[in-house]
């Protein structure tokens, strides 16, 4: 088989330049270590914020707008959690949420799927019109408990 020679040397191009990125990156990252900085990941408190722990049942407390960077910090989260602790019942808060996209939708559906797909397993709470419609458009409302604000305020 005969390889254009261009073709190689783009190939090796792209090698020296992957190369030459990781030793930067080495070498800042011995700089930081050697000076004792250390980084301090901001998403910690918030993360800490987010997720309320109550014997069995876990509270996540979504942000104003759950896209894909959120949902997947939340699913990560929730992952750690779940492996160290058993959680029967998993509560969603959309209190604060105006904007979900279908990362959201994915997220919800995929702690269904983590906790065993039993009924009654995920609970989305204080859920606006614009949410409860989202849910019901994708058809969520079949597989977790759906519970608007309207009802939250009647109990």
């Amino acid at each position: 088989m005969h390889i254009p020679f261009c073709i190689i040397k783009k190939q090796y191009v792209l090698y020296e330049k992957q190369k030459d990125q990781r030793e930067i990156l080495t070498i800042i990252w011995g700089i930081l270590g050697k000076t004792g900085i250390k980084t301090e990941n901001k998403g910690d408190n918030r993360m800490n914020e987010m997720f309320e722990l109550e014997g069995t049942a876990l509270m996540i407390h979504l942000p104003a707008e759950v896209d894909h960077p959120v949902s997947d910090e939340i699913r990560k989260e929730s992952d750690r959690i779940l492996s160290k602790q058993y959680i029967r019942t998993m509560f969603f808060d959309f209190e604060k949420t105006a904007f979900m996209d279908s990362s959201g939708i994915g997220l919800l559906m995929g702690r269904y799927r983590a906790l065993g797909m039993r009924q009654g397993c995920i609970c989305a709470v204080k859920v606006n019109s614009r949410i409860d419609k989202l849910l019901h458009l994708s058809g969520v409302h079949r597989y977790i408990e759906i519970k608007k604000i309207q009802e939250e305020e009647n109990r």
